[in-house]
């Protein structure tokens, strides 16, 4: 039970040292905002295109070369 009680403690001493999260200032929330808009656009033009291919029959995902 020693074990136990001594991984509690650590646990709850870590925690207690964590500092409190950093306020954003505005402007990052804003470029988090536009990065997030970007990375949600590129995966819904990829969907897209995977869709189209499925639809030509032109999977072209798995081209790799395993020749070699």
């Amino acid at each position: 039970m020693d074990i136990v009680q001594d991984k509690q403690n650590n646990h709850q001493q870590r925690k207690a040292t964590i500092p409190p999260p950093a306020e954003l200032s505005e402007q990052a929330v804003r470029n988090l905002v536009g990065f997030f808009d970007v990375l949600i656009q590129m995966d819904f033009a990829q969907k897209q295109r995977n869709e189209r291919n499925d639809k030509d029959g032109n999977n072209l995902q798995d081209a790799t070369d395993n020749t070699a």
